[in-house]
């Protein structure tokens, strides 16, 4: 069962499905796209709005995008004066392969023989919005994992790879960003999950 596999025996409750669900999916469901209005062509760190989300286009040379970088969200106040969230989209946020390419990749696990997974730009902000209070809430924000659990060649600072998500504490398992994205692929792909089953780790 997914729920089991990326959130962990211990989180198998009403309470924490429910908070999980209001919290770390519908609300984030809900945040409203960016549209033309709103565009401005470069952003004042101390006038963005706190109750919003902004979105901020990152140039290629930009040192905050380091080497593999796809997106990254700050709280407020975490850079400089910003008054308001915000989620860089560097380079490779623009890169990203396509939906089915991701989903046919997940589904005949391509990424066990690559090495690699494909992930989608919707993967990575589903993802970064986890960091986010105003949007997922103060107890139910995510964190980054530190790669405790690596998979063979995984030389990652945080827990990113499937392996090392699975594989990580039931209580990191729910405050682990990748693991409700990697949720959210698992169920989308594999709609035939049968919830009676019993997952057993290999």
């Amino acid at each position: 069962m997914a729920y089991l596999k990326w959130f962990g025996k211990e989180n198998a409750n009403a309470t924490m499905r429910t908070a999980i669900k209001n919290n770390n999916y519908d609300s984030v469901a809900d945040v409203k796209s960016p549209w033309e209005d709103n565009r401005i062509p470069d952003a004042n760190m101390a006038a963005l709005n706190p109750t919003g989300l902004t979105f901020v286009c990152i140039p290629r040379d930009f040192s905050l995008c380091e080497p593999g970088a796809v997106a990254i969200a700050f709280q407020i106040g975490a850079i400089s004066d910003n008054t308001g969230p915000l989620i860089t989209l560097c380079p490779r946020f623009f890169k990203s392969v396509k939906w089915q390419t991701m989903v046919d990749d997940w589904r005949t696990s391509g990424w066990k023989k690559s090495g690699q997974v494909l992930l989608t730009s919707g993967f990575n902000l589903l993802h970064e919005i986890q960091h986010i209070s105003g949007i997922v809430g103060n107890e139910r924000r995510c964190t980054d994992v530190k790669n405790y659990a690596p998979a063979p060649k995984d030389v990652s600072k945080f827990c990113y790879h499937p392996d090392c998500c699975e594989r990580i504490e039931d209580s990191d398992k729910i405050q682990n960003a990748q693991n409700m994205a990697y949720f959210a692929l698992d169920v989308t792909v594999n709609r035939s999950w049968d919830v009676s089953k019993r997952y057993t780790p290999e």
